[in-house]
């Protein structure tokens, strides 16, 4: 007689950890990622205002620094995981020479992001103002983005990188 154990059965959980990883990984995780992308843009957006409170109501000096750092930081959360969903790009791809070339562009792309978003930016809103400071989180929101996103797909679209095609991040070695 055979019994639940003897049949084989008692590994069939086991047996299905893997499919539901990836489905975890597929529905869930991005839900997650994009509802802490919100906490840490929120985040960001308290310490600049604790730092204008604690400066004097002044948005120069280090609120300043802290405005470009958070939205910096929050472009960065909201890119890397659209990054490893869409993109998916292996740094380790390619020469030497093709990644001193990548390098190069990405810095032009920042740069680009940059003096085009202030010029523009400039032509709605003057400096001394609150609306400006909020239009600056939204170009260093821009920059992270086009850093950690932007360039890898230009990279993999022009043929200058390959992807990981296994589902794994670059990080995981």
């Amino acid at each position: 007689m055979r019994t639940f154990f003897s049949a084989g059965l008692s590994d069939w959980p086991l047996r299905q950890l893997p499919a539901l990883r990836r489905s975890f990984r597929r529905h869930v995780e991005p839900c997650l990622s994009l509802a802490a992308s919100c906490h840490r843009c929120a985040a960001g957006l308290a310490l600049w205002l604790i730092a204008v409170l604690l400066n004097g109501h002044s948005t120069t000096g280090q609120p300043y620094s802290y405005l470009c750092y958070g939205g910096f930081l929050t472009g960065v959360v909201i890119a890397r995981p659209l990054e490893l969903s869409k993109v998916n790009f292996d740094p380790r791809s390619s020469t030497i020479l093709v990644k001193i070339l990548r390098y190069l562009l990405s810095v032009g792309l920042l740069i680009l992001t940059l003096f085009a978003l202030e010029t523009i930016f400039l032509l709605v809103t003057y400096r001394d103002s609150m609306f400006w400071n909020l239009l600056e989180y939204v170009r260093f929101i821009a920059a992270g983005f086009v850093t950690v996103f932007l360039a890898p797909w230009v990279f993999t679209k022009i043929g200058w990188a390959g992807t990981l095609t296994d589902g794994t991040s670059s990080f995981a070695a």
